[in-house]
């Protein structure tokens, strides 16, 4: 799957493309987000008077199970239910003054993606690039988004938009043969893989050449999957990119 997390640059929030899937990168990714609402001129004040999290926690009937692994999850669960609902006010907010706010949209779009509501996110990703249409970032997070909600041949255009807007991004190109993969379209998929990796430096990137390993198996090229799996540089002069 596609992962997303954020981190806070200055004021500006900025949604990088991987996070761990674990609670605690969970956890730290909702941090940053409820930090980012709280420092907000405009939306500060629905984080200053929401209830604090424990009470908002009983409220909804959580509390201790007495296994750690479990409390965990449960309390990663309520502090993403109490971003979301922090982030929706700001929206529901933002809904009766013209524009939606693209950061606002931003983090919904990545709260969904936390709790795997895809159309949800995808519906927040469009809405942000309603106002930022040449966000290339944001059209490679709305591909990423239609490829987890199985819809990898929507999310081909995305990635299209995303390297129309910036020819060398990197994560959109390997995105696309990721896609092409998952659509059964074998050699456009070794094509980007292999173009994504030239454009990395042909370095040291394992998934990149996991993806790209499977790929030649499939086409039932087994030298060529050997070759990939040792990393040999040569071997992506070999497929043909756009």
């Amino acid at each position: 799957a596609y992962e997303i997390c954020a981190c806070l640059v200055g004021s500006e929030m900025c949604i990088r493309d991987r996070v761990s899937t674990q609670s605690t990168g969970k956890s730290e990714a909702l941090n940053l987000l409820e930090s980012w609402l709280a420092a907000h001129a405009e939306y500060g004040h629905i984080v200053r008077s929401a209830p604090p999290a424990a009470a908002a926690a009983a409220a909804r009937g959580g509390g201790a199970t007495g296994n750690a692994a479990a409390d965990a999850w449960v309390a990663t669960f309520e502090q993403h239910a109490r971003v979301a609902d922090l982030f929706l006010r700001a929206a529901r907010e933002r809904a009766g003054g013209g524009a939606p706010d693209a950061q606002v949209q931003l983090a919904l779009g990545l709260l969904y993606n936390l709790s795997y509501e895809y159309d949800r996110a995808a519906d927040c990703f469009r809405a942000a690039l309603s106002v930022q249409p040449d966000n290339y970032s944001l059209w490679n997070k709305l591909g990423a988004t239609l490829a987890n909600g199985n819809d990898s041949r929507a999310a081909l255009a995305a990635y299209h938009r995303a390297l129309a807007l910036k020819p060398q991004y990197v994560r959109a190109r390997a995105n696309l043969g990721i896609a092409h993969l998952a659509l059964g379209e074998f050699d456009a998929a070794a094509a980007h893989l292999s173009l994504a990796l030239k454009r990395h430096g042909g370095g040291d990137d394992t998934h990149l050449w996991g993806n790209l390993e499977l790929v030649c198996r499939l086409m039932e090229n087994e030298p060529a999957a050997q070759r990939a799996k040792n990393k040999d540089a040569s071997l992506l002069n070999e497929f043909r990119g756009d």
